[in-house]
């Protein structure tokens, strides 16, 4: 798979690895190994791409058909691997940063953050991430809900 995120200006770009490795590779040229665990956070909504391997060809996000599972998730099989249980797994998301009075505090921000989810110094996250995952894998009704 090769997903290409446009910058969005205002924005914070998410990512979550549940299932699976992929390649993070900023505008800039940059590049990330990322494996299951890892989190992405993108401050500033930084233009990036999140690949299988370096060499594959690019998709814009925006462009691929998505299932819509509500007003704001849809899912997005960028794949072709047919196997009942995925090789990969990919939470993704964009918030809008809406800080009024605080938006100085959004320059301060690092442009990008990437977090061992699995690792001692976030233990909060493992059970949130986890619960994503399990819900979005067994797929019952509701689980959109989850990722709102």
């Amino acid at each position: 798979f090769g997903l290409g995120f446009a910058a969005k200006p205002g924005h914070a770009w998410f990512h979550f690895l549940a299932v699976g490795n992929a390649v993070l590779r900023m505008e800039d040229g940059t590049t990330y190994a990322l494996s299951a665990g890892n989190a992405v956070f993108i401050s500033h909504g930084a233009a990036h791409q999140l690949l299988s391997h370096a060499e594959v060809p690019v998709q814009d996000i925006d462009r691929l058909d998505g299932a819509s599972l509500g007003d704001t998730v849809s899912a997005v099989d960028a794949g072709t691997d047919a196997s009942p249980t995925p090789t990969t797994l990919l939470f993704s998301g964009c918030m809008e940063f809406e800080l009024g009075s605080i938006h100085g505090l959004g320059r301060l921000m690092p442009g990008l953050m990437l977090i061992d989810a699995g690792g001692q110094r976030y233990p909060g996250l493992v059970p949130i991430l986890a619960t994503m995952e399990r819900e979005v894998s067994a797929a019952r009704v509701g689980f959109a809900g989850i990722l709102a």
